[in-house]
């Protein structure tokens, strides 16, 4: 949505429900968040599946499911969501390499949205592998044993 000002056009944010894709990429960006170098931020609302857009819709209270002020049937929490930052986390929680080791990017092609990269500590040894693309792919893994201890 836009408005225009004089010579200017300003862009209005939907602070309707976003789409299923959106879903989709929230859950690879969570992944990516919990694999990566650096400490994980979650903003409220974001693990159960909350959305806003500009002001004051960034800053609506907490959705809890045993409370109801909301009468519209959307706004409510989502599990699933919920249930892939719990997995994720845990994740993370329970691989020391995820949270304090070293990092090497192993492959990137652009073309098919593809990034893996290693994070690797005294214990551990973990490959991860982000498909960003619409489709599915396969690509050659460097030499090595990998072991997934997680695929979707």
């Amino acid at each position: 949505m836009t408005a225009k000002t004089g010579s200017r056009t300003i862009r209005k944010y939907d602070g309707g429900r976003p789409p299923e894709i959106a879903y989709r990429r929230l859950r690879l960006l969570v992944l990516f968040q919990m694999t990566y170098v650096g400490a994980p931020m979650i903003y409220y609302g974001d693990e159960v599946g909350m959305w806003g857009s500009d002001d004051p819709n960034n800053r609506k209270p907490m959705v809890w499911d045993d409370l109801e002020p909301n009468a519209d049937h959307e706004i409510r929490s989502m599990p699933d969501v919920l249930e892939w930052y719990t997995r994720m986390i845990g994740l993370r929680r329970d691989h020391e390499a995820l949270r304090v080791g070293s990092f090497k990017t192993v492959v990137t092609d652009d073309r098919k949205d593809v990034w893996m990269y290693r994070r690797v500590d005294d214990n551990d040894d973990i490959l991860v592998a982000i498909n960003a693309g619409d489709d599915d792919t396969s690509i050659e893994l460097p030499e090595g044993a990998w072991v997934s201890i997680y695929s979707e």
